[in-house]
């Protein structure tokens, strides 16, 4: 591949552009932002929020918000670190490391090329010092050949140096974007489920797919989508907000409808059809409610999945797995994973592997559900009930079956 110097003036790079008035001001984790023109904030990687741009402005570059941490150390030492190479990645040259401040917070700065699994790209890492925090802001665009690299540098100097200069810190006196929650008059967690067909374009079929949604609503005003790792138990919003979760905010009932406003400053909308009814989306969901401490209970949950080969070969990848719950307070738990199929030449093939039955003891307590087993680290999911026979736990319905 061809390489190119980083030869980027740093000044200019971090040079102070005003924030307009009007700006989409979002938030991830400690981190005020504004969102650039064209780009949206999307998924995360590796626990970062990801910004990508909407057109071929930049088609494979992305802006990467890490949701920073307390104490950090010395933030030039904490830089590296977070910067270190994955496995299939090799810095090409060395690194240009550069010292610059953002209003009054030390910034360090490391410019560097990469290829990663064959791919270059240019990534540029800014870690801020702050009295207490560090931060960090990554951008990554492609450097495969000079017209790409060049790109990517135009998107560091005209996109990501706004944000850089526009930046504010909740821990130093910013505002968060969402506003304080207002009583609401929904409460505890709502599921509900759905059932689409969805092209499948390795084997050119329809499958069946099925939808889920779960929602947990709090009498304060606040909603987390899902269920949050305290369970049943109270909200930890300023701690997960913290972390960078970013599902989760307040909620307004009007009339019939429900506005969800995201702590990232995000708005999304869901309408009561009646006391026991939200439509979200293609679904509808419904109360539900969290199990006793020490509840009971006896069924099975049965999943399995199939992935088909690309063209030339019939067959696929199949998986099945078997966990039985018992009202003692016991469960066996069991998979199985097989490969079978034939080419396009007539010869067939067959690979499974098993993994032996595994036995323990489960407990509920807080809306979860831990999984102890003889030996190893026990495993811990969220648990319903839809009604006082219908029984959910991680997404997952459990069958009734016989008791043992």
């Amino acid at each position: 591949m061809l390489r190119f110097t980083v030869a980027l003036l740093i000044a200019c790079t971090l040079q102070v552009w005003p924030v307009p008035a009007s700006a989409e001001m979002r938030q991830f984790a400690n981190i005020v932002y504004e969102l650039p023109k064209g780009w949206r904030a999307g998924g995360k990687s590796d626990g970062r929020l990801e910004l990508r741009h909407d057109d071929d402005h930049c088609r494979n570059c992305r802006i990467l918000l890490d949701p920073g941490v307390e104490g950090g150390g010395p933030v030039a030492a904490w830089r590296d670190a977070m910067a270190t190479p994955g496995k299939d990645m090799k810095v090409l040259g060395s690194p240009q490391l550069h010292h610059e401040t953002i209003g009054d917070w030390p910034v360090e700065v490391m410019l560097r090329q990469v290829e990663d699994d064959g791919r270059g790209k240019l990534q540029a890492f800014f870690a801020i010092d702050l009295p207490a925090r560090n931060e960090l802001i990554v951008f990554e665009g492609s450097a495969r050949d000079e017209e790409t690299f060049n790109r990517s540098l135009a998107a560091l100097n005209n996109d990501v140096a706004p944000i850089l200069n526009g930046l504010q810190f909740v821990s130093e006196g910013a505002e968060p974007v969402l506003g304080p929650p207002e009583a609401g008059s929904l409460e505890g967690p709502w599921f509900g489920t759905a059932i689409r067909n969805q092209y499948n374009g390795l084997s050119g079929t329809l499958d069946l797919v099925i939808d889920k949604r779960l929602m947990a609503f709090y009498a304060d005003g606040r909603f987390f989508r899902g269920i949050p790792p305290s369970g049943a138990g109270p909200l930890d919003f300023e701690g997960l907000v913290a972390a960078g979760e970013t599902g989760l905010g307040n909620y307004v009932v009007t009339g019939k409808e429900i506005e969800l406003r995201f702590v990232d400053g995000d708005v999304s909308r869901m309408r009561m059809l009646n006391d026991s009814t939200i439509a979200s989306g293609h679904v509808d969901i419904h109360p539900a409610t969290f199990p006793p401490d020490g509840f009971r209970f006896a069924g099975v949950i049965r999943s399995a999945s199939y992935t088909a080969f690309g063209p030339g070969i019939a067959g696929g990848v199949g998986s099945e797995s078997t966990q039985v719950f018992r009202s003692d307070g016991t469960f066996t738990d069991s998979s199985f994973t097989g490969a079978f199929g034939s080419f396009d030449t007539g010869g067939g093939f067959t690979a499974t592997t098993g993994q032996p039955e595994r036995s323990g003891h489960y407990d509920v307590a807080g809306g979860l559900i831990i999984l102890i087993p003889p030996e190893g680290e026990p495993r811990v999911a969220w648990i319903i009930l839809e009604d006082v026979n219908s029984v959910i736990i991680g997404g997952q319905p459990v069958s009734a079956t016989d008791d043992e």
